[in-house]
């Protein structure tokens, strides 16, 4: 499990996400903001998750910092100072306060009840032998997505996914394990290392090509900081293990 190609310092309604490429995912600890468009994610603690929706709806900063002196019975220097640096440390990554979408975080019991493909985690010799078209277009598809990140940005890569034509067929529930296969067979022989997020964009348009529904999901967690992105498939996690539900905060599904 490898973290996104993206930088780091600090269900679900989705909107498009050419139309709000800022999302804000809450978490036990806080939260992280994920601007889809620079690729780049930012950790707030509780208090930081507050300052930053009321400075999103355009409240003076002056009175952000007043209302939350006043709050937490902390001197209006020591917030000030707090606010401040949050401030930089978000522009530093060329993310500033705007409209955002709120993730909605999945109740565990309902992640947990879940389980992963049969094909995940078992040997290679017991898993569906993928066709060799089917890993040619996998490697196709790994060359692509690197070049949409190499010269665009995740939000480039991530608008494709969710442009891609989704249309539903009747098929064998073991083509999705060839898939999954053949994705994995072309990442051995691709010359560059295929992070996560190449390697599920790549396996959920080859899912959709052969009329499968999946998503593409995108999440991180706080502490460690770390993002990642697999294939889920009528709410069951086809190219990783189910546990990712839980150790990850969602932050978007294409």
């Amino acid at each position: 499990m490898e973290p996104l190609r993206a930088h780091s310092r600090a269900g679900l309604n989705m909107a498009r996400c050419q139309e709000m490429p800022l999302y804000l995912a809450r978490s036990k600890d806080g939260g992280i903001l994920f601007d889809l468009r620079r690729n780049r994610f930012l950790k707030l603690n509780g208090v930081g998750i507050e300052i930053w929706i009321a400075l999103s709806k355009n409240v003076p900063r002056n009175q952000v910092m007043a209302e939350t002196a006043n709050r937490y019975n902390v001197a209006l220097e020591t917030v000030t100072k707090d606010v401040d640096e949050l401030i930089t440390r978000a522009s530093g990554l060329g993310i500033y306060p705007r409209p955002f979408q709120e993730v909605a975080l999945e109740d565990d019991h309902i992640s947990e009840a879940r389980s992963s493909f049969p094909w995940y985690g078992h040997d290679p010799s017991e898993r569906p032998r993928p066709r060799k078209l089917q890993v040619l277009l996998a490697l196709c598809g790994l060359l692509t997505f690197d070049l949409l990140l190499a010269i665009g940005s995740m939000y480039g890569l991530c608008s494709a996914v969710q442009r891609w034509p989704r249309k539903n067929r009747s098929r064998a529930a073991t083509l999705a394990g060839e898939v999954c296969t053949a994705v994995d067979k072309a990442c051995v022989w691709y010359p560059r290392k295929a992070l996560c997020l190449q390697r599920s964009a790549v396996t959920t348009c080859l899912l959709l090509i052969y009329g499968l529904p999946s998503t593409m999901t995108i999440a991180a967690r706080p502490v460690p900081f770390m993002a990642h992105a697999w294939v889920e498939m009528d709410g069951a996690v086809v190219n990783d293990h189910p546990a990712v539900r839980n150790l990850y905060t969602i932050l978007a599904r294409f």
